[in-house]
């Protein structure tokens, strides 16, 4: 399983903006209230199971991370650019997205703390 290779902004066409913009091309709601997980897009090379680690085999990839109902610590992998995370690489520690703050990015690979929520706005999925 290899990882996807993206090419930004460039490789995702109009309609694909548009349906992410408004949620249409679907969304997971990322989170649990016992313990801290990581969701891995189907072709991250990263996944190995777990208890902790979920692997959902219906997405390629997230193109926005939104907290809902509170403050949520996350960190995620971004296929293009830099990670979301407090040094940039995924092993950094996590930040916190403010409630109804999104973050916009090509995402496979997202950790979130226990007891937050988001929502993940799917950018492709098979």
């Amino acid at each position: 399983m290899s990882r996807y290779i993206h090419r930004g902004i460039r490789e995702l066409n109009g309609e694909e903006l548009a349906l992410a913009s408004i949620g249409q091309a679907g969304f997971k709601i990322l989170g649990d209230a016992g313990a801290g997980k990581t969701y891995f897009c189907k072709n991250n090379p990263d996944y190995t199971a777990g208890a902790n680690n979920i692997l959902l085999e219906d997405v390629e990839f997230f193109v926005a991370l939104k907290a809902v109902e509170d403050p949520a610590l996350i960190k995620a992998a971004c296929l293009q650019g830099d990670d979301f995370s407090q040094t940039g690489a995924y092993a950094g520690a996590v930040v916190t997205l403010i409630e109804s703050d999104i973050i916009h990015g090509t995402f496979d690979k997202v950790f979130v703390t226990a007891g937050d929520l988001i929502i993940a706005h799917i950018g492709r999925s098979i």
